[in-house]
């Protein structure tokens, strides 16, 4: 009917056709549309078969055939809008993503700066592509930038609620920044979302990680031991497990996580640093501190191993063998407020307060609620005969909960304001 419509032959309207299909094909492929020129294609071939029905149902009803031209045009034009908005919306994708995987090679080589500009590239192209907002926040965390690198993660979260990459980058930001119960949240979250076993494994494991740091033991265990299910060879997992078991005073299977790590692995660090913490927990300094020796021989720019010897010497009265190795812990991790403690207390113990001080300050500048340090500093002032500096401390540390040096310098008229 068509073909009487229009006054040709169907070969023709079938050339015709033939010639149209291949000509919008090859000017979809030349912008680079690919693949979703088909969809382009099958719009306006949908759009232009709706048109001829309309148009035919005109025609018998007394309209003319170029109404049906008319409206083939109107349907191919109106079928291809959609095809065309994905084309271009696939487009800026395929272009951001690029963006985005230049700074992926960026950040491999260790060039976060450079890897930032890349995925702000990306971002102003396709402002919803998760994916660049994850990695930006990665490249803010490799510079230190951790509340930055937390906004990013955030808005790849808030792009894609199910992210489970952006849940576990999240955490580490907010372990990173202390914000422990948020980063064990964060675990719980990516855990329950991954299926891959090795990294079920390795969220359980930060997630004993989280647990051991706020003193909550019993799920420090629990989630080692879910890491053990899945590998049981996993040397860290017995190791962070026998913290746990030794802060509980269950020393009998922290030695047994210890010594079983060990067997797998006798080069372990890990494994030597946490048995010889349970020896210090069980008062044998010189076994700890044979542990911690190996531990550091094996992994030299192990810190925590560096404070754990220097705890050791310090039980042990040896304050200035303590002092060492508190020095070597903090070049290697100048922002731990742990081994000021540390540090300050043992520069007590051989009166030197101005040092100690010195310490304690340091702690406060990271962390200003700190209430043991304003109750030491307030001590250590005191000591020195300096009776408005501990008055400011003390003060301030019973702000925070312990008025013990207040009440002090309350009884003994050494309030000075």
């Amino acid at each position: 009917m068509i073909v009487e419509l229009i006054g040709g032959s169907a070969e023709v309207v079938a050339t015709l056709m033939i010639i149209g299909a291949l000509i919008g094909g090859i000017i979809l492929a030349k912008f680079s549309v690919g693949v979703f020129a088909v969809f382009m294609l099958i719009g306006a071939m949908i759009g232009c078969g709706v048109g001829i029905i309309v148009g035919l149902t005109i025609v018998e009803n007394g309209g003319s055939a170029e109404v049906v031209a008319t409206l083939m045009i109107i349907g191919v034009l109106i079928g291809a809008i959609p095809g065309s908005i994905t084309a271009v919306d696939k487009i800026k994708t395929k272009k951001a993503v690029k963006y985005t995987n230049q700074g992926a090679a960026y950040g491999n080589t260790g060039d976060h700066n450079n890897a930032i500009a890349e995925f702000n590239e990306a971002i102003k192209i396709d402002p919803k592509l998760a994916m660049a907002y994850n990695n930006r926040g990665l490249a803010y965390a490799n510079l230190g930038d951790h509340n930055k690198a937390l906004a990013e993660f955030n808005e790849a979260i808030n792009i894609h609620s199910s992210n489970v990459e952006a849940y576990y980058n999240r955490a580490l930001a907010y372990y990173n920044l202390g914000a422990y119960d948020k980063a064990s949240a964060d675990w719980e979250q990516a855990v329950s979302n991954v299926s891959d076993d090795n990294k079920k494994a390795e969220y359980y494991y930060l997630l004993a990680n989280v647990y051991n740091r706020t003193n909550n033991y019993d799920k420090a265990i629990a989630n080692c031991t879910e890491v053990l299910k899945i590998d049981p060879n996993i040397v860290k997992a017995y190791a962070n497990r026998a913290f746990a078991y030794c802060n509980l005073g269950a020393y009998d299977k922290a030695f047994a996580d210890c010594d079983w790590a060990l067997k797998i692995d006798d080069n372990s660090a890990l494994a030597h640093n946490a048995r010889g913490f349970v020896y210090c927990k069980r008062n044998d300094y010189s076994k700890a501190i044979v542990d911690y020796s190996q531990a550091i021989k094996i992994d030299p720019k192990y810190a925590d191993a560096y404070r754990n010897r220097g705890d050791a010497y310090s039980k042990l009265g040896d304050y200035t063998s303590a002092l060492k190795y508190y020095d070597q812990a903090l070049q290697l991790k100048p922002d731990n407020i742990y081994v000021y403690y540390s540090r300050g207390l043992c520069n007590a113990n051989l009166n030197e307060y101005a040092y100690a001080i010195e310490d304690y300050e340091r702690i406060i500048a990271l962390k200003p609620e700190a209430v043991a340090a304003h109750y030491n500093l307030a001590l250590f002032y005191a000591n020195l005969g300096d009776y408005k500096n501990a008055t400011k401390d003390a003060r301030k540390a019973c702000e925070l909960g312990d008025c013990r040096v207040l009440e002090y310098l309350v009884k003994y008229n050494l309030l000075r304001d």
